[in-house]
Order: C-alpha cells, then sequence, then structure tokens
C-alpha cells in the first residue's frame, strides 16, 4: 500500500531552498508541492482516497482537478477540503491534483502511485 504522512504539511518547492537540509528528506521522497501562491495545509493518502485541504484566502474560490494517466481529469472538486476515491479505472496508475485559484494562483502535487493487487 502506498501512503503518505497525514496531517503533515508538505514544504512547497519554492520554499525549499532556504530551508533545504530540512526539507532534504521530503523532496527525496517526492512529499512536496509546487505553488505560485495556493497553499496546501495537508495532503494525505491512505490507500483509498487523496485529500488535501487547502489553506482559504479571502473572498478566493478553489477549484482543484484530480488527474491521472495522460493528463485526464478524472475529476473536478469546488471547496478547500477536496479529495478524490479511488474507482479502479485504468487511468488510476497514478494520480496527481491541480489546485487553481480564483486569483489566478496555482498548486501542483507530485503524483501518488496507488499500490495495485495483482
Amino acid at each position: 500500500m502506498s501512503q503518505l504522512p497525514s496531517r503533515r504539511p508538505f514544504p512547497r518547492s519554492d520554499h525549499v531552498l532556504p530551508g533545504a537540509r530540512r526539507h532534504g528528506r521530503s523532496l527525496a521522497a517526492g512529499q512536496f508541492y509546487s505553488s505560485t501562491g495556493v497553499e496546501l495545509d495537508e495532503i494525505s493518502f491512505d490507500g483509498a482516497t487523496l485529500r488535501l485541504r487547502i489553506r482559504p484566502q479571502p473572498e478566493v474560490t478553489y477549484t482543484t482537478h484530480f488527474i491521472g494517466m495522460e493528463g485526464k481529469v478524472l475529476a473536478s472538486v469546488e471547496g478547500s477540503s477536496p479529495q478524490y476515491t479511488l474507482t479502479g479505472a485504468p487511468e488510476e496508475t497514478y494520480v496527481r491534483a491541480r489546485v487553481e485559484a480564483s486569483n489566478g494562483a496555482q498548486a501542483w502535487t507530485q503524483p501518488i502511485w496507488p499500490a495495485r493487487g495483482d
């Protein structure tokens, strides 16, 4: 089972250089996200559901697109606590999230690779 630490903030890639030693393990494990201003307080995966918690900004709305293989959008969710539960679709070889804010800012997670039982 592929599992990320729950309720642990991931360092933003644009905040890594000042504390590179502190974030080295997270980077090596692929536990970070990129952002142009959207802040994620949580990225978690329990083996079935990918969850995000977005730090809300006043008067800003959020749409999160959960994306699978070949860029296929698996689901789009409004709000600051989006989640996506795996369905077993072939496009779910990996799932990543792209958050779009109404002010133009975005965030992108690293892909989550669910374990597949044969």
